[in-house]
């Protein structure tokens, strides 16, 4: 499930894209296997307070575009997909806030695009060098 949006052409590809409220803006990336439904709960909060709340399905997830091929899902690409929808409402900055999977992806754009942002949150994932200093193996 999804929460319904605009429909912006990012990167040659279809994402929906909620956008709801004014002021300062919040981009917010929901993880594996989630939409932008994730955070139905806490968009309402954020536009109260006088956010602009940017939520997009990232590719493959809720409404947006799933292209095929493996090279479509790396993780420089997802970056860019987000860089890309605040480029397109012309944000020049924001704040970032991501839960699981999508934290991977923002600890990737706050370390490549550190002048997009002002802040970032990361929900239930720590630094990806904290896991690789503490020796953690997936099986």
């Amino acid at each position: 499930m999804s929460i319904a949006g605009t429909n912006m052409e990012i990167n040659g590809i279809h994402l929906n894209v909620l956008i709801e409220g004014e002021g300062e803006p919040v981009l917010l990336l929901h993880g594996f296997p989630d939409s932008n439904y994730l955070w139905r709960g806490v968009i309402p909060h954020l536009v109260n307070a006088g956010y602009q709340v940017i939520a997009p399905d990232q590719r493959g997830f809720g409404l947006s575009d799933a292209p095929e091929g493996k090279e479509n899902y790396e993780m420089d690409q997802i970056a860019r997909d987000a860089v890309a929808v605040l480029d397109a409402l012309n944000i020049s900055k924001a704040k970032l806030v991501a839960h699981d999977w999508g934290a991977m992806i923002g600890w990737l754009l706050a370390g490549t695009y550190p002048d997009r942002f002002e802040s970032y949150t990361a929900i239930s994932v720590g630094h990806p060098k904290a896991y690789a200093s503490a020796g953690f193996e997936q099986k």
